[in-house]
């Protein structure tokens, strides 16, 4: 089957290929250096995408409630994690989403109805939060983040 997804196999494995230094079956090819790049799904009709040390949310509704048994996604990447990106659409943001990322200001977008418990606790250089409109906050949602001045 020679279809979408094996061409993209092959570009992954080409990508990887020149950046460890190994030869490219190409008489020309100009591949940009990658850093991690992971992407998933976080909740019905959200998806999130982790690139060059930013986590971008978007899609619409609520995102998933995750736990410390039951991580995100991107959790071994948070403590890399220096920018948030929450598209407009989104209306939760889930339990622990975000705890312990190294993030220093974030901005939610209005359709923000909710901040799950504990969502951003231990992010400790977290020191402004930008919210419009009227979020309910979960239970410890910012316990830990002794940078932040105000919300």
């Amino acid at each position: 089957m020679a279809g979408k997804s094996t061409y993209m196999r092959q570009l992954g494995i080409i990508t990887i290929m020149a950046q460890i230094g190994c030869f490219v079956p190409a008489k020309e090819a100009e591949l940009p250096v990658f850093d991690q790049i992971f992407k998933g799904q976080c909740g019905d009709s959200l998806y999130w995408h982790y690139a060059l040390n930013t986590l971008t949310i978007t899609g619409t509704g609520a995102m998933t409630n995750f736990t410390s048994s039951n991580p995100a996604p991107w959790a071994d990447s948070l403590a890399d994690i220096t920018a948030i990106n929450i598209a407009e659409g989104i209306t939760t943001v889930g339990n622990r989403a975000f705890a312990g990322t190294a993030i220093t200001e974030l901005t939610l977008p209005s359709s923000i109805k909710t901040v799950g418990t504990y969502a951003f606790m231990n992010s400790a250089n977290l020191a402004t939060v930008n919210m419009t409109g009227g979020a309910t906050i979960g239970a410890n949602a910012f316990t830990g983040c002794a940078a932040l001045a105000e919300v």
